[in-house]
């Protein structure tokens, strides 16, 4: 079964923790959550007409060089939101108190991206009739979007929508609170705002909805920044978090457990690496590399799609060669462990 690093697709419906690695190999994890499985992007049309707001400001990236603002009232075409390549997010710094905090952050050796999030909670009119809690997030589409699954980095129109002054909804908030796409969330004393996508933002989901800055400030989100961070590969976020806290005065929470992967410190021999992933996909799925289980895993490493999504893959597992599917196993592997696959590891002395 493998966790999701950080949640990796678009979903109509589900939410919480996005597992994968399910197949016949893994009946001592049946008991933990299931994701439900991808379906299509969910973006609302775009307004065809009227003025939009002006652009935010790339001011939250690692590269401080930032494009000139468009003139008020010009939309920034889609080419503004060209290829990214994510970061995971590993530690969140909360009621900072230092001046320039991000740059202080950006200065850490191991910290490789960071952006500023404005996090308060609202409530909301949900379609049951009830008011339900939601933590609404202003940020800068530009810097917010690397830290997010590739997927939906990638999704254009998604982040031109925030541009354009609506809002993105987490699945599991659309879902709790009945938001429709294209509809609206009516926030009690607060504007309402127009739902212009519904996607898995993170795991944990860094806020229920997310709104440009514009759009927050005009709701009154502006006040105590956190900050949303990066690290290298080989940092111990716990480490890190700490180092953080102290540099811009903040409380800081590591979201990612600390584990450094080497395949050159797991227990497979070295004369064993050419077969590790045959042997794996025997017990996963009996080493058939194109299996639709039926259960919402796929291939012969037995993947979620959401897992696929996140280290690289694009379409179902089962629909990638043998090949693919090891190099993407591999890139799981160096950001998780065995644990991605935990009854067919152990059962097979890879940890």
């Amino acid at each position: 079964m493998q966790m999701l690093l950080a949640a990796t697709a678009f979903l109509l419906a589900g939410g919480g923790l996005a597992l994968a690695g399910g197949g016949p190999g893994s009946g001592t994890d049946a008991g933990r959550p299931v994701q439900a499985t991808v379906t299509d992007v969910a973006v609302a049309p775009r307004d065809s007409g009227g003025a939009r707001p002006s652009r935010d400001r790339p001011l939250d990236t690692a590269d401080p060089a930032a494009r000139p603002p468009a003139p008020p009232g010009a939309p920034p075409p889609l080419e503004d939101f060209g290829a990214v390549t994510v970061h995971r997010p590993a530690v969140r710094l909360d009621a900072v108190a230092a001046d320039n905090p991000l740059g202080a952050v950006l200065e850490h050796p191991d910290v490789r991206f960071a952006t500023v999030v404005h996090t308060t909670t609202m409530a909301v009119a949900g379609a049951d009739g009830q008011l339900h809690e939601v933590t609404v997030a202003a940020v800068d589409p530009r810097g917010f979007r690397v830290l997010t699954p590739q997927v939906t980095a990638d999704a254009h129109d998604l982040w031109q929508h925030l541009v354009d002054g609506n809002a993105v909804v987490s699945t599991e908030a659309a879902e709790r609170v009945g938001a429709g796409l294209g509809g609206v969330l009516d926030l009690v004393d607060r504007p309402e705002v127009r739902v212009g996508a519904i996607a898995v933002l993170g795991v944990p989901s860094p806020a229920d909805v997310i709104v440009s800055r514009d759009a927050g400030f005009h709701r009154g989100i502006g006040e105590s920044p956190s900050l949303l961070v990066s690290i290298s590969d080989a940092a111990r976020a716990s480490r890190v978090a700490a180092e953080l806290a102290e540099r811009v005065a903040a409380h800081a929470t590591p979201l990612v457990e600390d584990r450094v992967v080497e395949l050159g410190r797991t227990h497979v021999p070295a004369d064993q690496w050419d077969g590790v992933w045959d042997r794996l996909a025997q017990c996963e799925s009996s080493g058939r590399w194109h299996l639709d289980s039926g259960n919402g895993y796929y291939g012969g490493l037995q993947f979620l799609p959401s897992s696929w999504h996140w280290v690289g893959g694009t379409g179902l597992p089962h629909e990638a060669s043998r090949e693919e599917q090891i190099a993407r196993a591999k890139i799981l592997l160096a950001h998780q462990g065995w644990e991605a696959w935990p009854a067919c590891s152990a059962a097979l002395g890879y940890r």
